[in-house]
């Protein structure tokens, strides 16, 4: 069976451990295809997830097929039975001894707090949008003073970065020189500049966004501004973005993070076209839209002003010619600012003077609903934070929105919906990935963390709100939430750091939302660090367990059950002479002395109490992030260890955290009653996230990976039905390049199913989407999913020219034509 012979392949999920720790909450996040962000205090880890390579037969039953005596883990040669394939197609059955982790071990650091960008990265926007770029050649300002002899001439310079990965920084990056000051918003402190500019946090774009349709990562900063970080135009240009090594551990080539890049920034001065050109506005909070249409999204920020402004950011590749002639990829970005509105709540601002002033403030204002279709329209809810307020804004988008194209975007004049209550620092939102009918209304429900405590709520798309809300201006002390109802919330003094809401289940709908959160300490005497109402086994380590906990959880709890005799830990000693060392710390003698008393027939019990001392819980742990995979199963969490007796002293050289995984173990099969029907949210879900949903969450199989496809005429996800069918001329009359034979598919043995054969024995890969051979270097992509090769379009059409407007129609041109999986070339 083709999905248990991946499972044997299938990379084990290890912890990470890492040399930096975070300085924000929610720091780790997972993407819509598996790549997983970790934010640290002055950068943000990137790692890429591995997948098994389900053409690598051989790897499953290596292990039975090789002799124990060959210790080298390769096959002697039989003369007798000689290997007479091409080269490409030979492979050394080898023993694998070690099982590769669950991510390429080449993660990229993003060094993001200096240098500071520099304006000029937005130039291209400009470009393209046909604007003139407001900075001209000065690069926004970045002026450095030079003094001349009459010491008043001054002289602008902008230094531009090296072209130094090694340091992290970037293919195409503009920096400002350390001179250089800057400043944002309106504070008393950043409008003045800042010294510091740490990440504040970090966000993926939906899926289909970037080149090759793969996510985009933002990073927002201190400083007040966003970088916005993927495959950059250079890629296509240097043929960087994959490993072309094969790999011994049965995994597919991989792509790694080498050609990322900066692609663009807003906040600061970091203006996009759309913008007023002589505001700098310092970015609190940004949160991406869900998924709307393939190189196309929106995301809205809100600066210290509490202004949100709606972003529409749209990508077009296109070829261009370089200095030599040869044509290459360019990924075009088009960034408009669409919407902007003031989220202001009814509550008046109060200053710190004020007897009944409290902080209130967050980096995670800003989420948006699942988008809600109707025939001309998608709408939506944005939720922003204001002082102990949080509004609820709708947000309509018309559609079709044309690619290239500014979108329609209509924003209401006031709060669909709005909720009074009583907030400290880093409140934040998260909605539920459905939409509910009830009566005549369509609502979307979510998890309100204000702070300590989590409070569900339903808001209304369209029809009457489930609730209704005071609109007008006035006090926290008229709505009740000047300060904590003590009778109604329990008192905590552990803030929750991170939550995660389950995927629901659409047939069985719960009360509230099922989630799981994290509070900010976990140590041996409080309980509430891990909290979750999620009953099913779906969520737990183990099937069939009574309680849904993951296994990082039950790792940290027996860790913090553990006891040490307090002096050993104090002295940071273990083995056969703890005993022999605690005799001499009690009694203030050494080894000596004591053997001497023992010897003169001192009491042996009152030996033994001399020797007793406490024994202590040495570790507590602080968390700073939970997330979940694609389909809600497998999670993760970004923990570092701290000592319970003595204080932390160590400088950014000795931080550490380590990233901690949690699984659901898969079934036993039982003939074909593991079959999982799809539910709705995973159907959302890319080629990707269904793969590691499979890997992890014992999830469904994924057609034309794990399982073969429905129909074997036509590719799972990529092409529309019969596409095949419509190159059955070009297949027919296709010959080898070889030797001008005629060619057909083969289905000899498993290692010749798929490809093109001529007659004198030639084979060649097939093209997944057209089933034409594929003759040539350059004219393919790969998957990296199942690792099928497609011809690109344009291949395509000068192999079939009747055939363009059936091509354009219904081909797919970026995406696997066998699973419907991104390329890694």
């Amino acid at each position: 069976m083709k999905s248990s012979r991946l499972e044997t392949k299938i990379p084990p999920l290890r912890e990470i451990p890492l040399n930096t720790r975070p300085l924000t909450k929610r720091a780790v996040t997972w993407s819509c295809d598996g790549e997983l962000a970790v934010a640290a205090d002055d950068s943000v880890h990137v790692f890429v997830p591995l997948f098994p390579d389900p053409s690598d037969d051989d790897e499953a039953i290596a292990d039975e097929d090789i002799d124990d005596s060959n210790e080298d883990g390769t096959d002697e040669e039989d003369d007798n039975n000689v290997d007479l394939r091409p080269a490409f197609l030979r492979r050394k059955r080898r023993k694998v001894t070690r099982r590769q982790a669950q991510f390429a071990s080449g993660h990229r650091q993003i060094l993001v707090s200096h240098p500071r960008l520099n304006p000029k990265v937005n130039r291209e926007l400009f470009e393209v949008a046909g604007l003139p770029f407001p900075f001209g050649d000065r690069g926004g300002g970045g002026a450095k003073r030079e003094r001349g002899s009459d010491g008043e001439s001054e002289v602008d310079s902008v230094v531009e970065a090296e072209d130094d990965q090694e340091d992290g920084a970037w293919v195409g990056e503009e920096t400002l020189d350390d001179e250089t000051t800057w400043g944002a918003g309106k504070g008393v402190i950043s409008s003045a500049g800042s010294t510091l500019n740490h990440v504040v946090s970090i966000a993926w774009s939906p899926s289909g966004l970037g080149r090759n349709r793969r996510p985009i990562l933002t990073v927002l900063t201190s400083a007040g501004y966003i970088g916005f970080y993927g495959d950059s135009a250079s890629a296509a240009k240097t043929g960087g973005g994959f490993s072309s090594v094969g790999r011994d551990d049965g995994t597919l080539k991989q792509r790694d993070l080498s050609s990322w890049g900066i692609l663009f920034g807003a906040g600061e001065r970091l203006i996009v076209p759309g913008q007023q050109t002589d505001v700098s506005e310092k970015v609190t909070s940004i949160a991406w839209a869900r998924e709307i249409a393939t190189g196309q999204a929106l995301l809205a920020y809100v600066n210290d002003d509490q202004e949100v402004a709606v972003l529409s950011i749209q990508s077009i590749s296109t070829a261009v010619e370089d200095h030599t002639g040869a044509s290459r990829e360019k990924t075009l970005w088009l960034v408009q600012e669409v919407a902007r509105f003031k989220a202001q709540g009814p509550h008046p601002e109060s200053n710190s003077w004020d007897s009944d002033w409290s902080p209130c403030g967050t980096c995670f204002g800003l989420r948006w609903s699942p988008w809600l279709s109707s025939q001309d329209s998608k709408s939506c809810i944005l939720s922003y934070i204001d002082k102990n307020y949080i509004g609820f804004r709708k947000i309509t988008l018309q559609t079709p929105w044309a690619r290239g194209t500014d979108p329609q975007i209509v924003v209401d004049t006031s709060d669909a919906n709005g909720k009074c209550l009583h907030l400290s620092t880093d409140g934040f939102v998260e909605f539920e990935d459905a939409i509910w009918a009830k009566g005549q209304s369509k609502v979307v429900r979510g998890l309100i963390v204000t702070g300590f405590h989590v409070k569900p709520f339903e808001v209304s798309i369209t029809g009457p709100q489930p609730s209704p809300f005071q609109q007008g201006p006035h006090s926290t002390k008229e709505c009740g939430t000047a300060y904590l109802d003590a009778a109604v919330d329990r008192p905590s003094t552990n803030p929750i750091v991170d939550i995660i809401i389950h995927p629901p289940d659409m047939m069985r709908p719960s009360a509230t939302p099922t989630y799981t959160l994290i509070r900010l300490s976990a140590t041996s005497t409080n309980h509430d660090w891990f909290q979750t109402n999620a009953t099913l086994p779906d969520f737990s380590s183990h099937m069939g367990s009574s309680e849904a906990k993951p296994q990082w959880a039950i790792d940290l709890e027996q860790k913090l059950a553990v006891l040490v005799p307090a002096d050993a830990h104090m002295r940071h000693t273990a083995g056969e002479d703890d005993d022999s060392d605690a005799d001499s710390v009690v009694s203030g003698k050494g080894p000596a002395d004591s053997a001497d008393e023992l010897s003169d027939g001192e009491d042996d019990m009152d030996i033994e109490k001399a020797v007793q001392v406490p024994e202590v819980h040495p570790t507590r742990f602080r968390l700073h992030g939970v997330t979940s995979a694609p389909g809600g199963k497998a999670t993760a969490v970004l923990v570092s260890a701290h000592s319970t007796q003595t204080p932390d002293r160590i400088g950014w050289w000795g931080l550490r955290s380590v990233l901690l995984f949690g699984s659901v173990e898969r079934p036993k099969r039982r003939g074909n009653q593991d079959d999982q029907t799809m539910s709705p949210s995973l159907l959302r879900l890319t080629t990707e996230g269904r793969m590691l949903n499979w890997m992890y969450g014992a999830g469904p199989e994924v057609e034309g990976v794990t399982t073969g496809t429905e129909n074997e005429s036509q590719p799972a996800n990529g092409a529309n039905t019969g596409t095949k069918e419509m190159f059955r001329d070009a297949i027919a009359s296709q010959r080898c390049d070889l030797c001008a034979e005629e060619m057909a598919i083969s289905s000899g043995p498993d290692s010749h199913q798929g490809m093109s054969v001529c007659r004198k024995g030639h084979f060649w890969s097939t093209c997944a989407a057209s089933g034409l051979a594929i003759q040539a270097p350059g004219i393919s992509h790969t998957c990296g999913v199942c690792g099928v090769r497609t011809l690109k379009v344009e291949e395509l059409l000068r192999r079939a020219p009747g055939l363009e407007e059936n091509i354009k129609e219904e081909l797919t041109a970026d995406v696997c034509g066998n699973c419907g999986g991104k390329f890694v070339d």
